[in-house]
C-alpha cells in the first residue's frame, strides 16, 4: 500500500513536472515566434496567446500590459476606418476583459469594473451591439445577489439590445437572469413568470439543454414552495430532455 502511495505521488509529480514543461516550451515558442513575425497583426494574435500561457501573476500583468501599450500604440497610428482599426479595438477589448477576469478572481471588485467599463466603451466604438450586451451581462453578474437593483439595471440594458436584435438566445437568458434575480428576492411570481418566458422561447430555439435547465428551475421554486407535484412534473421533463440528449448530470435538481 505504501509502494503504491508512493508510486502515485511520484507519477503525480512527474506530471505536474511535464505540465509544467510543455507549458514553458509553449512560451519559449511564442516569444520566438513574437521576435520573428512581421506583421503587426500576426504580433497581435502571438501576444494574445502569450498572455494566456503565462498565467503567472508577474508574467500575466506585464503580457498585458504590452499588449495593451502595443495596440494603444497601433491605433494613435491609424486612423478611424483603416482596414485593421477594429481589428486593433477588439484586441484591446480582450485586453480590457483580460484584466477584468483577473480582479474579480482576486475579488477587487472595484478593478473589475473599471476593466469592465473600458471594455463597454470601446466595444461601443466597434458598433457591435451583440457582443455589447454580453458585456453588460456580465457586468450585471458581477452584482447579481449583492446588488440586485445594479444587476437588474445592466440586465435590463443588455435585454433591450438583444430584443432590437431579435437575438432569441440573448432574450431568453435575459428574462432567465431577471427570474434569478426575482428569485432571489423572494417575489416568487415574477420569478416564475421570467422563468416561464425564458422557458417558452428555448422551446421556440429548440434547443433541448437548455429547456431542460429552464425547467429544473421552474421546478426548483415549486420545490422550495413545497408543490412537490409541480415539482416533480417539472423534474422528470427536464430529466426527459437531458437523457435524450445523452447529458445525465444535473438532470434533476441537488
Amino acid at each position: 500500500m505504501i509502494l503504491k502511495f508512493k508510486t502515485f505521488i511520484f507519477a503525480g509529480i512527474l506530471f505536474l513536472g511535464l505540465t509544467a514543461f510543455s507549458q514553458n516550451r509553449t512560451i519559449d515558442s511564442l516569444k520566438l515566434l513574437l521576435k520573428n513575425a512581421k506583421h503587426d497583426t500576426t504580433r497581435c494574435n502571438i501576444l494574445d496567446l502569450l498572455v494566456h500561457a503565462d498565467t503567472t501573476k508577474d508574467s500575466f500583468l506585464k503580457n498585458n500590459l504590452f499588449f495593451e501599450n502595443f495596440l494603444k500604440t497601433k491605433l494613435r497610428a491609424e486612423t478611424n476606418g483603416h482596414q485593421f482599426h477594429n481589428f486593433y479595438l477588439e484586441k484591446l477589448i480582450n485586453v480590457y476583459n483580460n484584466y477584468g477576469r483577473y480582479y474579480n478572481d482576486k475579488g477587487e471588485h472595484d478593478k473589475f469594473l473599471e476593466f469592465s467599463e473600458k471594455a463597454i466603451k470601446i466595444i461601443e466604438k466597434t458598433g457591435n451591439r451583440q457582443h455589447l450586451a454580453l458585456a453588460l451581462n456580465n457586468i450585471a453578474g458581477h452584482y447579481n445577489e449583492d446588488n440586485p437593483i445594479k444587476a437588474l439595471e445592466y440586465y435590463t440594458k443588455s435585454l433591450k439590445i438583444s430584443e432590437s436584435l431579435n437575438d432569441k438566445d440573448g432574450i431568453a437568458n435575459g428574462f432567465a437572469n431577471f427570474g434569478h434575480i426575482f428569485e432571489f428576492q423572494g417575489d416568487i411570481i415574477r420569478a416564475l413568470e421570467y422563468y416561464s418566458k425564458a422557458l417558452k422561447i428555448r422551446e421556440e430555439i429548440g434547443d433541448k439543454v437548455l429547456i431542460a435547465f429552464s425547467l429544473n428551475l421552474i421546478g426548483n421554486i415549486y420545490n422550495n414552495q413545497g408543490d412537490s407535484k409541480k415539482a416533480l412534473e417539472y423534474f422528470f421533463r427536464s430529466m426527459k430532455l437531458t437523457e435524450e440528449e445523452g447529458y445525465k448530470e444535473g438532470s434533476v435538481a441537488s
